[in-house]
């Protein structure tokens, strides 16, 4: 009997950062089915990495839509961050298209695509609990990003190199060059914004028209090359399914969505609005449901399993079933991650009351990257004796290099309380507190 929270039915993906598992809750009488996604064990020191992993949970979790798989919970277990998510049976895209590598139906092809940009359009214009707009972007759209439910259903998944305007993200990643490159726009590779939503209209493009014709093309980044190249690629992707006139239509559509400038793409309503005109000329109607039932789920059953125990990572999850399995090499636990924010917090509030704790700040990163569910609670007091009047004397005061790590641990978990102590701080005689206090304000009077 698991001696754990769940009981691992299968592995259903392993790569070099995470394995994703089909997991049963063996805390909920109905024995509820979930996907687990474990971040591996060779890299829980990695603070970077670790930090990505708490982003796509929080991402995820501001995310309510039937097309965007949905987070349920990040817990900690043996110092792992253990992302807890809706379980979807059914097959990536990428798994249709090499079961079939001459492309799928163009209605299915196009369905697909127009819930995907329904996805990323409601990633963009989600908000939180404030009304702010998250602005979020994937930027690693791709077929095996999207899966098609043994029901029909799209799911648009792993949001671990998102990007978006909400408070409590702590990865930046203006300098680095992520995403998959077959799928990258032109601009990525030049250093350009990557936190713009044609990005994820020219994935959407190539994927589209991967899924028609089954081939993928790697488009020369060259602004010259680019539209030439692009020409020469959308002469495979005509469907045979389609009239030359509704091809033509197919190629406008896709050639926009991949032009190399990213002004001349069209957004996502768009995309959506576009493909409703082309299904609605060619008699397309939505053929998901057919498709999955004559395709995906026989698919999906006969999918090769191996037993948990037998599978190559067992070792580096075997934990969830077992909390006192044996660690993998080289891993040592001194403080379990579980507990909840609570307990988060008081591992924080310990660290800080510690002398020169601010000269340890790579302890400080470990810690809050081991303990996940922190929140900005203990570092906000940390500027409330910073800001605190004068008369309460018997208050120990911060000093100005506590403030300046506390300012700069906390800027991307904006509030209206810290912009608060921010602008009592803008007159501050440091210049890293004062610098710090007003990027936060200026940010924060930018978004209103």
């Amino acid at each position: 009997m698991s001696l754990g929270p769940f009981e691992i039915i299968e592995v259903r993906a392993s790569g070099a950062y995470a394995a994703v598992c089909l997991a049963k809750r063996t805390d909920d009488k109905l024995g509820r089915h979930v996907a687990l996604k474990v971040l591996r064990a060779t890299l829980i020191d990695n603070p970077q990495i670790l930090t990505r992993t708490r982003d796509e949970a929080r991402v995820l979790s501001k995310l309510n839509h039937p097309n965007i798989v949905k987070v349920e919970e990040l817990l900690g277990i043996q110092r792992r961050p253990v992302m807890v998510m809706e379980w979807v049976a059914g097959n990536s895209v990428r798994e249709l298209l090499d079961h079939n590598r001459a492309g799928l139906p163009i209605a299915v092809a196009l369905e697909i695509t127009s819930r995907t940009a329904r996805a990323l359009e409601a990633a963009l214009d989600a908000r939180d609990g404030d009304g702010r707009v998250l602005k979020i972007i994937h930027r690693d759209i791709k077929p095996a990003n999207v899966l098609l439910s043994t029901h029909g259903q799209v799911k648009v998944v792993d949001f671990g190199l998102s990007r978006g305007e909400y408070y409590e993200r702590e990865t930046s990643t203006v300098s680095t060059l992520l995403g998959s490159m077959g799928y990258m726009a032109p601009e990525r590779f030049d250093g350009g914004p990557g936190d713009r939503a044609a990005i994820d209209v020219y994935s959407v493009g190539l994927s589209l028209a991967e899924m028609i014709c089954g081939k993928l093309a790697i488009l020369p980044r060259d602004p010259d090359s680019h539209p030439k190249a692009l020409a020469h690629y959308l002469q495979q992707v005509s469907s045979t399914e389609l009239q030359a006139e509704d091809n033509d239509i197919l190629h406008a559509l896709i050639g926009d969505m991949c032009s190399v400038e990213p002004a001349e793409r069209p957004d996502h309503e768009e995309v959506q609005s576009r493909i409703k005109d082309l299904q609605k000329r060619a008699q397309l109607s939505s053929e998901l449901v057919a498709f999955a039932e004559e395709v995906v789920a026989p698919l999906y059953d006969q999918r090769p399993r191996i037993p948990p125990r037998d599978h190559p990572v067992w070792e580096d999850i075997q934990f969830l079933e077992d909390p006192d399995a044996p660690l993998p090499p080289g891993l040592t636990i001194d403080e379990p991650t579980g507990g909840g924010t609570h307990k988060a917090n008081e591992l924080i509030r310990e660290f800080l009351v510690q002398d020169q704790w601010e000269t340890k700040k790579r302890e400080l990163k470990w810690l809050l990257a081991l303990n996940p569910l922190w929140s900005s609670e203990p570092f906000l007091e940390v500027l409330q004796r910073a800001t605190q009047p004068w008369w309460r004397f018997w208050a120990r005061p911060a000093n100005d290099t506590e403030v300046a790590v506390a300012l700069e641990v906390l800027k991307h978990r904006l509030s209206p309380r810290l912009v608060q102590m921010s602008r009592h701080l803008l007159e501050h005689p440091d210049p890293r507190i004062s610098a710090a206090a007003k990027v936060l304000v200026d940010r924060f009077e930018s978004d209103r």
